[in-house]
């Protein structure tokens, strides 16, 4: 879960003053470590279209599975809660199946701050259907944005089909 009124703003965005942090703690290093492999890359797509299930709760079907997570640039007021569920899967009553056979849950809390503020997933999920619910006065309806992340073909012969998806 995620409080935006702790965050510092700006504190992702180059040029932040960090003066007022406590400096990072050096610790010796793993001896001759592997190099990373992974080449991966970000791609924030356009805003999702919401279909309303009731007042504060909207559902997405995203057509097909991604990596990633999802991003919301709102209008917020201090201590609103937008509660998120993704999913592979739905289940028979039609909801998110957000605990994943796999034992993974895909269930966030993210608490918002006064005005205009981004708040993002961190790390990796797979999923297809996502669930929000927020609470009065919140509006979603544009703000939801997918970031899917991929990683790029590097060298070799590509993999080619009929569908996009798949290439």
């Amino acid at each position: 879960d995620w409080d935006a009124r702790h965050e510092p703003v700006g504190w992702t965005r180059p040029g932040f003053d960090d003066g007022g942090w406590s400096p990072a703690r050096t610790v010796a290093g793993v001896a001759d470590p592997a190099p990373a492999v992974v080449d991966v890359e970000q791609e924030v797509g356009a805003v999702l279209t919401l279909r309303r299930r009731g007042e504060g709760s909207w559902s997405i079907d995203l057509g097909r599975a991604v990596v990633g997570g999802l991003r919301l640039d709102v209008d917020g007021v201090a201590g609103a809660r937008v509660r998120i569920r993704l999913g592979e899967e739905l289940q028979e009553d039609g909801r998110v199946r957000h605990r994943l056979r796999t034992g993974n849950v895909y269930e966030d809390t993210w608490t918002l701050r006064d005005g205009p503020q981004r708040i993002e997933h961190w790390g990796y999920r797979a999923f297809r259907h996502v669930e929000l619910e927020t609470e009065e006065g919140v509006d979603l309806t544009r703000a939801v944005r997918p970031v899917v992340l991929r990683s790029p073909h590097v060298g070799g012969a590509a993999f080619t089909s009929s569908d996009p998806d798949l290439d």
